[in-house]
């Protein structure tokens, strides 16, 4: 992606362009965050924190997954990239397993809320999407990322 960040004056709450990544401190109780958390029911993992601050923080570690699948997909190529998470995402969508709503809309998306889960509900991701744990794993290896729960 290339262009300048701007502000719209539009509700959001995290965005990326060219590697930057800008996240909103405004946050709305009962829409952006405090939301009980049911896989596959959330709007996104960042929406089932309970405060304002975590929301932040897994809305930048959301903006952290489309940043690293850029750079997977600089360094192995769009294709390939494609070719591992596509099939992953049409599967869990096709076997409803994906955390969240927005998980549901592409495969960029899928990553990155999967990578989210990864870090925030690892225990429940392992079990109700085994595939895309491993998926983002091996994308986590691919780029010497540490994993964070070896």
């Amino acid at each position: 992606m290339s262009g300048e960040l701007r502000d719209d004056g539009g509700h959001f709450t995290g965005d990326h362009i060219c590697g930057t990544i800008r996240i909103s401190a405004r946050r709305v109780q009962g829409e952006d965050y405090g939301i009980p958390f049911r896989w596959g029911e959330v709007a996104t993992v960042a929406t089932s924190a309970t405060t304002p601050e975590q929301a932040m923080q897994r809305t930048f570690v959301h903006e952290l997954g489309h940043c690293l699948l850029y750079r997977l997909m600089e360094q192995e190529g769009r294709e390939a990239v494609k070719a591992l998470i596509k099939p992953v995402f049409r599967e869990a969508v096709d076997m409803s397993r994906t955390v969240s709503e927005r998980a549901e809309e592409n495969w960029h998306e899928y990553f990155c809320e999967t990578f989210s889960a990864s870090v925030y509900h690892h225990r429940e991701l392992t079990s109700r999407d085994p595939v895309g744990y491993r998926m983002v794993q091996q994308a986590r290896a691919l780029l010497e990322v540490d994993h964070g729960d070896s």
